[in-house]
């Protein structure tokens, strides 16, 4: 009886193998890909406070002082290329009493006209009005010279009158805003790449290298988080010494100026920034650059630290 009660309550299945049922692996997930609008019609207005701070151990007091500019972006001509009118009102600065004094109003009451961006592919490629500017901007360098030989006021004036190490010189500043606009990236792109900067001295471009990462992305908040670092070759700035050496004593021998270059410790610059961009009209939100300059390794090395924080 027990075994017949096994038999009548045993599974159908009973003693058959079983077959196993493959489940086709997932298809992996696409990479997230962000793309930044790149359309703004004319008219289209961005307000920001920008913000300037240093520090240099020579001068601590520096560290004290900030210096807040208000500053519009607004698009003059849309498309590809397009163009921004970039303008700055009177810089107010904070920081210890008696400094503030002297730094009073450097632009004297007078307000440079707005530079005429273009942003041509995604890329500020040039000024439009740079003669614009500099006939108003000339009289105030010269102005704040102070005691500064005249023969040396004049070559910095020639280089930023220059068409092409000047347009360099005057979009270097607003390059920092517009680093990277129109910018697709996909979840864990490195960029990392050769690059090129300005030479101040009106030499060749010194040779460098440039990475930027995609460090975030917040499709509730719409917001792409970017983060940027340039560094300068150092054998790029050594081959450089000798010349600055010339420059700065003229009628030195060239053995000479060699020997004294090789005395001189490597100098870089290296350059860190974070961008946070809207990724529903692509401006940034907020964008902050900071530069440490010198001899690597030496503690007077000099700091600077730009930002933009959007305000409208």
């Amino acid at each position: 009886m027990t075994l017949l009660l096994l038999v009548l309550v045993a599974p159908a299945d009973a003693g058959r193998k079983k077959k196993t049922v493959e489940v086709p692996p997932a298809e992996p997930a696409a990479p997230l890909q962000v793309a930044l609008p790149c359309d703004w019609p004319v008219g289209t207005t961005f307000r920001y406070d920008y913000v300037r701070r240093r520090t240099d151990a020579r001068d601590p007091q520096l560290a004290e002082m900030v210096s807040h500019t208000p500053t519009t972006v607004e698009v003059t001509a849309s498309g590809n290329p397009v163009v921004f009118a970039y303008g700055s009102g009177q810089p107010v600065f904070s920081g210890p009493a008696d400094r503030v004094a002297q730094m009073g109003d450097p632009l004297g009451g007078v307000s440079l006209p707005p530079m005429q961006l273009v942003l041509k592919d995604g890329a500020l490629t040039a000024l439009l009005n740079q003669e614009e500017v500099l006939a108003v901007m000339e009289p105030l360098v010269r102005s704040l010279a102070g005691d500064a030989p005249a023969d040396v006021v004049d070559q910095t004036l020639a280089l930023y009158h220059d068409p092409v190490l000047g347009q360099a010189l005057l979009l270097k500043e607003p390059a920092r805003l517009f680093a990277l606009h129109c910018v697709t990236m996909t979840e864990g792109d490195v960029i990392d790449a050769p690059t090129e900067f300005a030479n101040p001295f009106g030499g060749p471009p010194i040779a460098g290298r440039s990475v930027i990462r995609m460090a975030g992305y917040d499709p509730v908040a719409h917001t792409l988080t970017v983060t940027t670092e340039e560094s300068t070759d150092l054998e790029a700035v050594r081959a450089m010494l000798p010349a600055l050496v010339a420059a700065w004593i003229p009628g030195t021998p060239e053995e000479d100026m060699e020997a004294v270059a090789a005395q001189l410790p490597p100098i870089e610059s290296r350059t860190v920034g974070t961008l946070v961009y809207d990724t529903t009209d692509g401006f940034p939100l907020s964008v902050e650059v900071t530069q440490e300059l010198g001899a690597v390794g030496h503690p007077m090395r000099r700091t600077d630290t730009w930002s933009w924080t959007r305000t409208d």
